[in-house]
């Protein structure tokens, strides 16, 4: 090939196979923005949503959009400006970068509310096709653009790519939320739904906030037995009962039921359940759900226990920081390789998705092979 060009993964048809294709690479970059070469991705639980199409149902995807959002890549090129991270910390080319979508810096949301993660121009993931500048702007591909406004933070020495890959979702979603949840303290119990990525880093952050209990309902074992690994004091999986669930909660929190009770499963009938094993007076925080799916919650038991219901929907660059900063910090005490499970490329993107769909993955891991983008 003589065009600057990279392998993408698209996707073309909700559902169906992913169609890897060949893409040029923008010959500039605009003010601002990074060119990066992908060293390692992973598959998050939005990826499936994404696919199966419960994210954007009505996206047209005759042009074919980069799948993926998480990943590492090394700094190939800068286009003009500052060359350094939304922390002002300087980058150079070779150096390794996770990043956000982009947001417009302008609007109340951005501004007021400080939550560049809400703003409603965002562009980033499924926003721009692959057959538009600036082509390749997902992670399953060979190569990213990290857009001129785009948070962008430089991965620490000591964090290995796979852990920073995870980190530039599942985890700073994570940190964004116990923000939100303020203080935990030490006599405090946590009810965890859900053993996904989500949940499993909500373990391992509890644990270092000094959560006295730790409760996990989830499935399948191999994730639970991460959820032990990494903390967790008490699992409980899906398969026992409804009622004997409650039972086994209750149980472990003298009767009480959870002060803090985490939803990370994106599963209604969680949202439902965790409404009724929470304490009088207790914090629910909502991680998992991003589909249309609705769940039916008593305004009565939400008023009578006096709960604080917190949404989290992405995060910002102070997010991204503290979740490396924390795998550096607990990279002893955790062992965060436990959270990686299969090994695929770019061809074998459709299998990573289904095997996160089926639970067989806990978070695959996709490896671009070096490539000079000018060959």
């Amino acid at each position: 090939m003589t065009e600057r060009s990279a392998r993408v993964v698209t996707l073309t048809r909700f559902g169906a196979e992913p169609e890897v294709r060949s893409v040029p690479l923008p010959d500039v970059l605009e003010p601002g923005a990074v060119l990066v070469e992908v060293e390692c991705a992973t598959v998050c639980g939005t990826d499936v949503h994404a696919w199966r199409g419960d994210l954007k149902p009505d996206l047209d995807l005759s042009e074919g959009y980069v799948l993926g959002h998480e990943c590492v890549g090394r700094v190939v090129a800068f286009g003009p400006g500052p060359q350094e991270d939304t922390l002002g910390d300087p980058l150079a080319v070779g150096d390794r970068l996770v990043w956000t979508g982009e947001s417009c810096g302008r609007c109340p949301e951005c501004t007021g509310l400080g939550e560049p993660g809400l703003c409603l121009r965002r562009r980033g993931y499924l926003t721009d096709p692959s057959s538009r500048f600036p082509f390749v702007t997902g992670s399953f591909a060979e190569y990213a653009y990290v857009y001129p406004r785009a948070e962008r933070v430089r991965v620490p020495d000591e964090v290995k790519s796979t852990w920073a890959s995870a980190a530039s979702c599942a985890l700073r979603t994570v940190v964004h939320g116990f923000e939100r949840l303020g203080r935990i303290g030490h006599a405090q119990s946590v009810l965890i739904q859900g053993a996904g990525p989500l949940g499993l880093f909500a373990v391992a952050v509890a644990r270092r906030a000094g959560a006295r209990r730790i409760i996990v309902v989830g499935d399948p074992a191999p994730r639970l037995d991460v959820a032990r690994a990494w903390g967790a004091d008490i699992v409980v999986p899906l398969s026992v009962a409804g009622g004997q669930r409650a039972e086994t909660v209750l149980d472990a929190t003298d009767g009480r039921g959870p002060d803090v009770v985490i939803e990370a499963s994106g599963s209604p009938e969680a949202f439902e359940e965790g409404f009724e094993l929470a304490r009088i007076g207790a914090r629910y925080l909502s991680l998992g759900a991003v589909g249309p799916a609705r769940a039916r919650v008593s305004p009565g038991v939400l008023n009578r226990k006096q709960l604080t219901v917190l949404g989290t929907w992405s995060a910002s660059a102070r997010h991204l920081r503290d979740a490396l900063a924390f795998l550096a910090a607990a990279r002893g005490e955790v062992d965060f390789d436990l959270l990686l499970s299969g090994d695929y490329s770019l061809d074998s993107v459709g299998a990573a998705l289904v095997g996160m769909l089926e639970g067989r993955e806990v978070k695959p891991v996709i490896w671009m092979a070096p490539r000079d983008p000018g060959a």
